[in-house]
């Protein structure tokens, strides 16, 4: 399944819902036309209750839009790349480079969000108001849409400014830290801790709410608190990873023995070469340089019979990531790549384009495991 789909651009950065919006966006519609709307406005047909939640949602969507873009907009300011905005249904997440990133330019970022929401209550607010003093009787629908919107941005402009990750808040409160101390660590420590309280708390008032209450409109609290547990962890883990390769080379993370193959070798010839390794792949090289890999898969598809007048060329795959990395870049970057292309291995080689190292995904996991192991 797809999971994002590109909308288009805004101020040229492109922006994206994940597969779960439109679930959402059918649970909020059902939920506000027969709950939420009848019981705070009764006396309508109930296809008016469905017009004004369609409406109310969509208009929530792009509130939620406005919020994110802001973040970007207020990034770009600061000469900072925005790739791209990816959008829930109650939030989103707008993907920014933190290469240039200072404890200054995240604080204007981080505030810029929920400064936003809460401008858009006030106007929201102004413009219910409006309505109500001149008794606008046509704008009926648009007044509930209206009171509606306030009360939503106002809710999370006020949710976002919870000082822990990963809600605006954090961030300012990180980037107060970060800018006292000098020390992003630290600062994403605290925020991060920060972070799951707040998570604990909204664990805690789910687990009362259906005690209590009976009301299973808890569980929204729960899980809730549950995601922005994780993603708090998370984000302090993601800066101790970057800490750790930062201060590494290329050479001080690749291997330099690994098991290879050639163009023209059988795979019966193969099959007694790697009879006792584990590999998932092998690489193939030809005079040194990387050619190929073949799949362990792919392989094991071929049948035994076959194997003798079946050439190694013949079934291996060129890999995309042959351009390669060199032995005295940061490592930190090498990572990236991994994750982002979802590579196992990238090669190293040096300046006549012989291979002679592999950055592999599983070692430097490890190693990073390893380092996290030694800040608990």
């Amino acid at each position: 399944m797809q999971k994002n789909y590109t909308l288009g651009k805004l101020f040229g950065i492109s922006v994206q819902i994940h597969y779960t919006w439109f679930l959402v966006f059918l649970l909020m519609v059902w939920s506000l036309s027969t709950e939420f709307f009848p019981i705070n406005y009764p006396g309508m047909k109930s296809s008016y209750y469905v017009v004004i939640s369609i409406v109310s949602a969509l208009m929530l969507f792009i509130s939620v839009l406005l919020h994110e873009l802001s973040h970007s907009l207020t990034a770009r300011r600061f000469k900072i790349k925005v790739g791209m905005i990816t959008l829930f249904f109650f939030g989103g997440i707008a993907h920014i480079s933190d290469d240039k990133l200072t404890a200054k330019s995240e604080f204007w970022m981080a505030i810029a969000g929920p400064a936003f929401s809460i401008l858009f209550a006030l106007l929201s607010w102004i413009l219910f108001k409006l309505v109500m003093v001149f008794d606008f009787v046509f704008l009926e629908g648009g007044s509930i849409v209206l009171f509606f919107l306030f009360r939503l941005n106002l809710m999370l402009g006020i949710f976002n400014m919870f000082p822990g990750f990963p809600l605006d808040g954090g961030r300012v409160f990180r980037s107060i830290i970060w800018w006292v101390s000098g020390d992003l660590e630290r600062a994403t420590k605290y925020a991060s801790k920060g972070g799951r309280i707040f998570a604990y708390i909204l664990i805690g008032l789910g687990i009362l709410e259906i005690v209590l209450l009976g009301s299973f409109g808890g569980l929204w609290f729960i899980v809730l608190g549950l995601f922005l547990r994780s993603i708090a962890n998370q984000s302090y883990q993601q800066v101790l990873v970057k800490k750790v390769l930062e201060k590494l080379k290329i050479k001080d993370i690749m291997k330099t023995k690994f098991d290879y193959l050639v163009p023209e070798m059988n795979l019966s010839d193969v099959a007694r070469k790697i009879a006792r390794k584990s590999s998932i792949y092998y690489l193939v090289l030809e005079k040194k340089k990387l050619v190929g890999v073949l799949d362990i898969n792919t392989f094991s598809n071929v049948k035994k019979k076959e194997r003798k007048k079946t050439l190694v060329k013949d079934v291996m795959i060129r890999p995309e990531q042959t351009k390669g990395l060199h032995k005295d870049m940061n490592a930190f970057g090498s990572m990236t790549l991994l994750l982002k292309k979802n590579y196992l291995f990238i090669p190293v080689i040096n300046k006549k384009a012989e291979l002679v190292g592999i950055i592999e995904k599983r070692y430097v996991l490890d190693l990073i495991q390893g380092q996290l192991d030694l800040k608990k």
